[in-house]
C-alpha cells in the first residue's frame, strides 16, 4: 500500500497531497507477529481519493484494502472470477497478474498467471453484497456490463487479441525451453 500510496502521489493518479501511508510503522519480524495497518481514517481517505478517480479504483482499493488481496490478485481478476448472487459477491482468487519485463526496445507486458502467489493463494472470498466494499465492486462491475453491451468487441479486435495472445505464448515457451522451476 505504501509503494502504491508512493506512485500514487508521484503521478497524480488520485490527486493525492501526501502519502496516507507514511505514518505507518511495519514491523517485519515474523509471519506471527502483529503489523499495524493503516487507521480507518487512512482507509477511508484512500477510498475517497480512488472514487473521484474511478468505480473501478474505488472498487480495487476497497477489495484490496478491506480483505488484503494482494494487488497482482486484484488486478487479475476477471468476470469470469465474480459470482454475484442475492446476499454475497464471492471472488474466486484463482490467478495472479504477472510483469514481463521489457527492454528498451520492447514494451512491458502485463500478463495474467493462472496460480496465485502461492497454493494457499487459491481462495474464495466471500464479500457481503451491502458492505462498502460490496457496493462498490457492483457499481463497477454494472458499468463494465453496461460499457461491454454497448461497445462490443469486433471481430477484427477478437482476432488481434488473439495473435498477440498466440504469440506471447510462444515466447513465453521459448523463454522456458530447459528451464524445470519456472511456470508458465
Amino acid at each position: 500500500a505504501r509503494n502504491s500510496a508512493a506512485y500514487a502521489l508521484g503521478t497524480g493518479t488520485f490527486g493525492l497531497e501526501t502519502n496516507p501511508t507514511t505514518a505507518v510503522k511495519i514491523v517485519r519480524r515474523g509471519v506471527s507477529q502483529h503489523i499495524e495497518s493503516m487507521t480507518r481514517p487512512e482507509v477511508e481517505k484512500g477510498l475517497r481519493a480512488a472514487g473521484e478517480h474511478s468505480p473501478r479504483a474505488a472498487a480495487r482499493w476497497a477489495i484490496a484494502l478491506h480483505y488484503g488481496l494482494r494487488p497482482a490478485e486484484v488486478l487479475g481478476l476477471t468476470l469470469d472470477d465474480v459470482t454475484v448472487t442475492p446476499e454475497w459477491i464471492e471472488l474466486n482468487i484463482r490467478a495472479t497478474l504477472v510483469r514481463l519485463a521489457g527492454n528498451a526496445f520492447t514494451e512491458t507486458l502485463w500478463v495474467r498467471q493462472d496460480a496465485p502467489k502461492t497454493r494457499a493463494g487459491r481462495r474464495v472470498i466471500p464479500i457481503p453484497r451491502d458492505s462498502e466494499a460490496g457496493s462498490l465492486l457492483l457499481t463497477h462491475l454494472t458499468a463494465l456490463v453496461e460499457y461491454r453491451a454497448a461497445n462490443p468487441l469486433s471481430s477484427d479486435q477478437l482476432a488481434y487479441v488473439a495473435a498477440l495472445r498466440e504469440g506471447l505464448d510462444r515466447s513465453v515457451e521459448a523463454g522456458l525451453a530447459g528451464t524445470d522451476t519456472d511456470k508458465k
